[in-house]
């Protein structure tokens, strides 16, 4: 006698899989298949996205992560009502022979700096040397793109991380020289020459001009190499080590300005050589332009898409309804 066990079709419907669970199953089998793939994302998963457009209430499209209309024209100085220090600055920086004068010049002023620093020109020079090297980030800062400069300096944290290293190592090196005549080296070297690096990805954007930045980030590095070395080995004259930080009271525990120059010097120093590995593999990327992701579900990520293809729709539909009016009355 043979027996079959056929389970009722109560027990059937209890062991089938809820009708969401089914559909949403169904959904990316769909989505798998290649020749009926869609360009929406698993509902499932979510999506980092660095810029997107949002669709505001009065029907207009606002976007996110995005610089748009980067004229190397719209200087800073031209903003300020300058137009015509705008155009000799654009000349000074951007012509095919006079571009490569300040990067020349920047080197020129280190090398004077340091000879002011070892004592062979006269302390009285640096005041003069100082108020002249001031200039090259003066410069460079009225060439940038105001829209590119607006981007770096409000949407990104990773310049003020290099000019609190900066601040602190040109604060550390004035208070080794006993704040005499010698800031006016310390200043514009340490600090408004990070400064000018900073910036000068909102003056530069052609390819072939990114080397010029190269070249002031290899300036830079072989400045504080130097200036490292020099005090390791006592080739300053009249340097005052002192305490410039109290760390602790009991016990006493405290910071010299030179450990905190060294520390800061040697922080620098990582940062530029990060610089220099970033620019050598993305030539055509921003350093000082850092992007910050918005992560979403792409259920969300869906939606927006749908609503913004929605208003394109729209406005084109308008934009053609508006140019046959125009043309039935130029016919007419």
């Amino acid at each position: 006698m043979i027996t079959l066990n056929i389970p009722s079709p109560r027990k059937k419907k209890s062991k089938k899989p809820p009708a969401k669970e089914l559909w949403s199953r169904a959904s990316h089998s769909v989505q798998n298949v290649s020749h009926w793939k869609n360009s929406e994302s698993s509902t499932r998963e979510f999506t980092a996205k660095a810029s997107f457009r949002v669709l505001q209430e009065d029907h207009s499209l606002y976007s996110r992560g995005e610089c748009f209309h980067i004229n190397q024209e719209e200087t800073l100085a031209k903003s300020c009502g300058c137009h015509k220090i705008s155009e000799w600055l654009l000349i000074i920086n951007h012509h095919k022979y006079s571009k490569f004068g300040v990067p020349i010049m920047n080197l020129v002023m280190c090398l004077l700096g340091l000879l002011v620093l070892f004592g062979v020109l006269p302390a009285g020079s640096a005041s003069y040397i100082g108020l002249l090297w001031f200039f090259l980030p003066l410069q460079n800062f009225l060439t940038a793109n105001r829209n590119v400069l607006y981007r770096i300096w409000r949407k990104s944290m990773l310049p003020y991380i290099q000019l609190y290293v900066s601040i602190t190592e040109t604060w550390a090196f004035c208070d080794l020289c006993d704040w005499d005549t010698r800031i006016y080296i310390a200043a514009p070297s340490m600090l408004f020459n990070q400064i000018m690096i900073i910036n000068s990805d909102a003056v530069y954007f052609r390819p072939q001009n990114k080397k010029i930045i190269l070249g002031q980030v290899a300036v830079s590095i072989l400045w504080k190499i130097i200036c490292m070395a020099a005090l390791r080995f006592g080739l300053y004259p009249n340097l005052t080590p002192r305490i410039m930080f109290t760390i602790m009271t009991k016990p006493n525990f405290f910071l010299h300005n030179a450990s905190v120059y060294t520390q800061k010097t040697s922080s620098m120093i990582a940062l530029l050589i990060g610089q220099i590995i970033f620019r050598v593999r993305h030539p055509e990327q921003a350093y000082s332009m850092r992007t910050n992701y918005t992560v979403k579900s792409n259920r969300e990520w869906n939606e927006l898409a749908r609503k913004n293809r929605i208003q394109k729709k729209a406005s084109l539909k308008y934009s053609v309804e508006e140019t046959r009016e125009v043309l039935e009355e130029v016919i007419i």
